[in-house]
């Protein structure tokens, strides 16, 4: 994996800004912790000072000029004049003991450079407390050498810990990007192969509740999705093949036998009108599959309002009454409840035709079929035979059809755009055998108009 990839990765690019911000933290405290721990020894320094120069004051108000002095004396020998100093001057200025020949022009404590103050060589800055004993000047100083090794190794120290946690932070970004890489060339893999007609591929899923892992769930239930959509589309592929031969073989078989007929100056019209018939039946075919499809490409609700179950179920039982009373049957409604709602009027409308429809097809002569509506459910009920020896969910799929009803007309997408017509509204479907009898029933899961009042 190549160095340039990793560093466009966004961990690695996260890593280097959090470096950076980082560093002006580390920059900016450094600079004020330096200016305290500075303040903190010059402090220090400064209270030495001036608490030797009490002493000293006290000396002298003891022993007088001759006593200090003396004092003073016996101190410098032991203390090496490069870490401290005290002098003595007197009242004209002149100096009386230590390295001081000018009387400094200030009282009281700072941090200063004694060139000006002094003929010899005294290197660095001193903290310097002056005061006055009887018109004579007492000065006594501390180098500040502790304050700016202190700092120095202060400023080392930051810089070294600012570097390590630095380097740290981006070497993490560089095995965050690296991982993160990984994965991503997983995930293309993945999709790759789906692209490639693989539909099982799915992306990686480690457990480790990440955003990839988040990604790959919601890829991979859409995924899944999309199998069984692609699996459903081969299938009805091969059921359209498969349901489609028959007819175009009665409808060449017709125009065959209209075409001999014509040579053999008999009447071809009743080949042509049997052709004519097939094709009709062919139409319809296709004109579910479209009507089926256009059901599940849609998405928005620009169709629905709020639709009146009731009014539905008395339009669909006058529609059908009178092919129901061929068969000698029974097609009543029962309202529980009131029922309303939210959905694509001409959708709901087509997929009750086509519930009851097949049960007036399938119950049998003189069965009862009744239409139940409760609040957002609709149920078709019916005294027939039902579906024996059968998984009844079966037949929501395109072109099935139950075993006993191979003789009936019908191509088996009824219950198909019925379950289109669920999916569309997120309603759900259930299709049972009663023993006897058999149930259809649609429930609505909102019943009222999302953008109305609440």
């Amino acid at each position: 994996m190549r160095l340039t990839s990793l560093t466009s990765g966004l961990p690695y690019k996260a890593a280097l800004w959090s470096s950076l911000v980082f560093l002006t933290i580390c920059a900016v405290a450094g600079f004020f912790l330096v200016k305290a721990v500075d303040s903190s020894l010059i402090a220090e320094l400064a209270a030495q000072a001036e608490s030797e120069a009490v002493l000293l004051s006290e000396i002298y108000a003891e022993t007088g000029e001759a006593g200090l002095i003396e004092t003073m004396r016996v101190t410098a020998q032991t203390t090496e004049t490069s870490d401290r100093f005290a002098s003595f001057l007197g009242a004209d200025g002149t100096s009386l003991i230590g390295p001081i020949s000018v009387r400094p022009d200030f009282l009281g404590t700072r941090r200063v450079t004694l060139d000006r103050f002094t003929a010899q060589a005294l290197p660095g800055g001193y903290v310097v407390h002056v005061r006055r004993i009887d018109e004579r000047t007492l000065v006594v100083g501390r180098n500040d050498a502790p304050v700016r090794t202190a700092r120095a190794r202060l400023i080392v120290g930051l810089s070294g810990f600012a570097a390590v946690i630095t380097l740290t932070i981006l070497c993490l970004g560089l095995w965050a990007s690296r991982m993160s890489l990984q994965r991503l060339d997983q995930m293309g893999a993945a999709l790759r192969d789906v692209g490639e007609g693989n539909m099982s591929a799915r992306l990686p899923v480690l457990n480790r509740n990440d955003q990839f892992d988040q990604v790959s769930i919601r890829v991979n239930q859409n995924l899944d999705l999309l199998e069984r959509a692609v699996g459903s589309m081969k299938a009805t592929a091969a059921a359209i093949a498969h349901d489609l031969k028959t007819p175009l073989s009665h409808v060449q078989y017709a125009l065959h036998a209209a075409a001999d007929a014509s040579l053999e100056g008999r009447d071809p019209l009743p080949h042509i009108e049997a052709a004519l018939q097939e094709t009709e039946e062919l139409n319809g075919i296709f004109e579910a599959v479209l009507r089926i499809s256009r059901i599940r490409a849609t998405r928005d609700h620009s169709g629905f309002e709020m639709v009146d179950l009731d009014a539905i179920a008395a339009k669909t039982i006058e529609f059908l009454t009178p092919l129901a009373e061929q068969h000698g049957q029974s097609l009543t409604l029962e309202t529980t409840h009131p029922a309303a709602i939210f959905a694509d009027k001409g959708m709901v409308q087509q997929a009750l035709v086509n519930i009851v429809k097949n049960a007036v097809t399938y119950a049998g002569e003189n069965a009862q079929i009744r239409i139940v509506l409760s609040e957002g459910r609709i149920e078709v009920r019916d005294t027939g035979p039902g579906v024996p020896d059968q998984d009844p969910e079966r037949l929501l799929e395109p072109f099935t059809r139950a075993d006993s009803a191979r003789s009936t007309e019908g191509s088996g997408l009824g219950l198909a755009l019925v379950k289109a017509v669920a999916e569309r509204h997120n309603a759900l479907i259930s299709i049972k055998n009663l023993d006897p009898g058999f149930l259809v029933s649609l429930t609505f899961q909102g019943v009222k108009d999302p953008s109305g009042p609440v």
